[in-house]
């Protein structure tokens, strides 16, 4: 679309919207004949502006997302910051507009409220009601010194996924005729947590009074919850299709089992995986995923925002799309340090929120 615009409400567009631009000269016409809003933008293949596509500001006011001067392309700074994962910040003690990353965030606390925790009885009852999960606790974790806490873990995991999510998941078992438990076991110093899918889908998390080896937390759950959200994924799409499309993100790197605290090397595994237990085989490399994005969020939006972990970036945005389109896109929040600019449908047709 063409459209012709004065210098004096060029240029007062141009401060308005913070854009990166070039000095503008005396010897301009009185006229300019510049392109608003005529180009498709793409960051990493994702489509984040279409032609014809203005952008709306805080208060309201609809604006050029990208206006073409004589070839040359300019994008409102806020914007630009938006979709590259930083801060567009304006310093007036030295009139500079400038671009920093984002602070990690801080993690929310539980959510509180999300489950009743007046007693072990009312929270098993409200998992059951609120969650359609079996929660089980035979050895009254849940009614010691430590039980308000575990809660609040508790809560916490779920409520990042959402009842709606976690209830279509619970549903998706329902189909195999299984159950789906969660309960709470005794110590282990060789796992945090595990799964099992025979018969019932059972979700152990370990109690520890270490809180080193403690594995009643929101993270351990996220992990298994991940293994329980690649189960339902892999019975979809059948297991070789799954391990072969997880595995191609992976470009050299290949599973090394036991040996994967060995093996692991922050600096180049750490462009692709979660962390070093990623290594281990294609199941845990999906997990993990999930437990450091619950884990931790401002770490993983730092480290999925830096072009070099491009692998790690398309291997959880894959995680994602095939969450939403198998089973819900209602636990949208766990995914949030993909930011929000990259949050879509999986056939790319709209954005989804987080529930």
């Amino acid at each position: 679309m063409k459209r012709k615009l004065s210098v004096k409400s060029f240029i007062l567009g141009m401060v308005a919207m913070a854009l990166i631009c070039s000095y503008i000269g005396p010897a301009l016409a009185d006229n300019l004949e510049v392109l608003l809003n005529a180009i498709n933008i793409r960051v990493n293949g994702v489509q984040v502006a279409r032609t014809g596509e203005s952008m709306t500001l805080s208060n309201g006011d609809e604006v050029p997302f990208s206006i073409v001067y004589q070839g040359t392309t300019y994008l409102p700074l806020a914007r630009l910051a938006d979709i590259t994962g930083m801060d567009a910040v304006w310093e007036p003690a030295t009139g500079s507009a400038v671009l920093k990353d984002k602070p990690a965030p801080v993690p929310s606390p539980a959510p509180g409220g999300a489950l009743d925790m007046s007693s072990s009885e009312a929270f098993i009852r409200d998992a059951a009601e609120k969650y359609s999960i079996t929660l089980t606790d035979g050895n009254g974790y849940l009614s010691g010194p430590e039980g308000r806490g575990m809660m609040e873990e508790i809560d916490r995991g779920l409520a990042l996924f959402s009842p709606a999510f976690i209830q279509t998941l619970a549903s998706a078992y329902a189909d195999y005729g299984a159950r789906f438990i969660l309960q709470l076991d005794r110590p282990s110093r060789e796992e945090y947590g595990y799964i099992e899918w025979d018969g019932d889908l059972t979700i152990s998390l370990r109690y520890d009074r270490d809180p080193e080896y403690n594995g009643i937390t929101a993270s351990v759950l996220a992990h298994e919850l991940g293994h329980a959200v690649h189960y339902i994924v892999e019975e979809a799409i059948g297991e070789q299709r799954s391990e072969r499309e997880i595995g191609a993100f992976n470009g050299r790197f290949s599973y090394a089992g036991n040996r994967y605290a060995r093996v692991w090397n922050a600096s180049t595994h750490g462009t692709t995986f979660a962390y070093d237990y990623s290594l281990y085989d294609y199941y845990e490399d999906v997990a993990t995923i999930f437990e450091l994005l619950v884990r931790e969020p401002g770490e993983m939006r730092a480290r999925l925002s830096d072009p070099r972990n491009k692998p790690l970036r398309d291997k959880t945005e894959y995680i994602r799309d095939m969450t939403y389109r198998h089973i819900s896109p209602e636990c949208a929040a766990v995914f949030a340090p993909l930011g929000a600019a990259r949050a879509v449908s999986p056939d790319g047709s709209a954005p989804l929120k987080a529930a």
